[in-house]
């Protein structure tokens, strides 16, 4: 007897391939990942393989604001205080029908000020986000901030995220208090802010059908401002594994031009 279920009837999983490189010498790794419950972050992270059962899956990519006073801790407490957030036992009540909100991620905000604000190293730190939550064959990405998601399916790759600005004055705001060593050297965009003056975090929701023949990229902006979605279409190969993938996609960077922090996370469907 044969109790070998039939591959088209097999439970759908989630192949996940992710990775992360400081870039060169002498740069600050201000990029931090989170996959499941493994909040992550390291010079060089590389390319790594996972399978999850296809029931609720949560990912994300948080890029500390370069010039900011802390990016990379910033970043990672804000992963850490997804994390803690999601899957504690109050989340049903910050969730709605067990799916992350924009409201839920306004309460993330709250505890990411209330780890960093009261040390004058982390008081003003900033890190943008992106999160996707994987439930059933459907998708939930969140985004503040420039950190892209994309939708690769049908031969085409669409951008699924919501790239915007930050509220007008907020950089003036951290140069006057540049005397204090609270300061940003560039425009800044939409971002986690550890300052509870800082109320107004502009979220981007996009709720959607995660088709089993699709895939889904996280990324930081290392990665999509060198390759582009020309470069990252051209660079992508549906035959070669997950893993394979983050790879191809890292080297193709490496060999653009400059490089900056770079972290990717890469999901496709598959069965058991």
């Amino acid at each position: 007897m044969n109790d070998t279920m039939p591959e088209n009837l097999a439970p759908p999983v989630l192949n996940v391939a992710y990775a992360s490189d400081r870039g060169p010498s002498g740069k600050r790794q201000e990029d931090a990942l989170m996959v499941d419950r493994s909040v992550l972050q390291a010079d060089l992270l590389p390319p790594t393989a996972r399978r999850f059962e296809a029931g609720n899956l949560l990912l994300a990519i948080a890029d500390g604001i370069g010039g900011s006073p802390s990016g990379d801790v910033a970043s990672k407490a804000l992963l850490m205080a997804l994390d803690s957030l999601y899957f504690s036992e109050d989340s049903s009540e910050l969730l709605e029908g067990g799916w992350i909100t924009p409201s839920f991620l306004t309460s993330v905000h709250a505890r990411f000020v209330n780890v960093l604000e009261n040390d004058k190293h982390t008081f003003g730190s900033g890190s943008t986000l992106v999160v996707a939550q994987i439930r059933d064959n459907r998708l939930c990405i969140l985004n503040v901030g420039d950190s892209p998601a994309y939708l690769f399916h049908e031969g085409g790759i669409r951008l699924i995220s919501h790239p915007h600005s930050g509220p007008p004055g907020l950089l003036a705001r951290y140069v006057d208090a540049e005397e204090e060593g609270v300061y940003l050297s560039r425009p800044l965009t939409s971002a986690f802010i550890a300052d509870r003056q800082s109320k107004s975090i502009q979220i981007a929701t996009v709720e959607m059908e995660f088709p089993h023949d699709a895939g889904l990229l996280l990324c930081s902006d290392g990665l999509s401002d060198l390759l582009h979605e020309s470069g990252l279409l051209r660079n992508l190969d549906w035959s070669i594994s997950p893993r394979q993938q983050v790879e191809a996609w890292l080297a193709a960077a490496k060999g653009a031009g400059p490089q900056d922090n770079i972290s990717l996370v890469w999901v496709r469907q598959g069965r058991h």
